[in-house]
């Protein structure tokens, strides 16, 4: 799960600029170990998710990316100015301003582990003397407000478009249609009335339901109905899959999957994902574990759509 966020991104770097000056002289002390912790963060995604979820959520955040090379990792980016008034002896008046630059270093580190190091600095300059000062931001909060951000951006970005794992085990052959051990009800011949069950959720991020009136299980592979809704920042507010997983192994694929923004379908496939293997702790895990019983369904809904609507709404109802 996701911590919320208390603090603006934008708002913090306006901080950073407003005391940058003032603070440079403590904040050159910190080096080596301790400005890594406040600079750099792992993330279990490889460099393909995490290099352009840094590059989007810099975007958001007002930034014009200058440079960007993958196969370096290197990214620079300069965000917007803010101008104040300047008085010079012998000069006068004159207008400087407080830019923030910021540079990242995106890096492998094992097979799903990526390293982000994100570097802030102030750059103050008086337009007459061309001259121009850069301020190092070491305030904590900063670094993790972006990292925050960051981190639910890979989330999206792994959701919609799941990384090909290793082959799995072909599946077992086909028997007679099983009674899920739990509370989901063997599926019909036509689809039933959806029963709508909250199964997952990560705070301000995402929730999932599944239909407990349509799902089936034969030995230990069980498929169902899913929903997962989030925010709309990938051109859909939320997606309906029929999901097949293995109650055993934790991997699972989706049959067929259509994408919605609000009521209206954006998207669709008939094509069956890959076999993915879900990592213990996360949203498809949960799912999965709910799915196959191991775990109780959540509240029922009638309408996902209002749910979800509430969710997000009211801080995870």
């Amino acid at each position: 799960m996701f911590p919320q966020a208390h603090i603006r991104f934008g708002a913090m770097i306006g901080i950073a600029a407003a005391f940058a000056c003032p603070a440079s002289a403590k904040e050159a002390q910190v080096t080596g170990m301790a400005l890594q912790q406040i600079q750099a963060k792992d993330f279990e995604a490889p460099v393909s998710i995490v290099f352009p979820a840094v590059m989007t959520i810099l975007q958001d955040a007002g930034f014009r990316i200058q440079s960007a090379d993958r196969d370096t990792g290197l990214i620079t980016a300069i965000g917007p100015s803010k101008a104040y008034l300047t008085w010079l002896p012998f000069i006068g008046f004159g207008q400087g301003k407080k830019i923030p630059i910021v540079s990242a270093f995106i890096e492998q580190r094992g097979a799903d582990l990526t390293r982000a190091r994100l570097n802030f600095v102030m750059s103050s300059g008086k337009s007459q003397l061309a001259f121009t000062d850069e301020n190092p931001v070491l305030d904590p909060p900063v670094y993790r407000e972006a990292f925050e951000r960051i981190e639910k951006e890979i989330f999206v970005r792994q959701a919609m478009a799941a990384p090909l794992p290793p082959t799995p085990p072909p599946p077992p052959p086909r028997a007679p249609v099983l009674p899920l051990a739990s509370q989901l009800t063997v599926a019909a011949t036509e689809l039933l009335p959806r029963q709508w069950h909250q199964a997952s959720y990560s705070p301000d991020v995402s929730v999932a339901f599944i239909d407990a009136a349509n799902s089936t299980r034969v030995g230990e592979v069980v498929r169902f109905w899913l929903s997962i809704y989030y925010r709309p920042d990938q051109g859909s507010d939320h997606f309906i899959a029929s999901r097949e997983a293995n109650c055993s192994t934790q991997a699972f694929r989706d049959l067929s999957t259509t994408h919605y923004m609000g009521k209206a379908s954006v998207g669709s496939s008939k094509v069956a994902t890959a076999y993915s293997q879900a990592k213990p702790n996360t949203v498809n895990d949960e799912i999965i574990r709910t799915a196959c019983g191991i775990q109780p369904l959540g509240k029922p809904f009638k309408d996902t759509d209002a749910a979800a609507q509430l969710y997000f709404e009211n801080a995870n109802w």
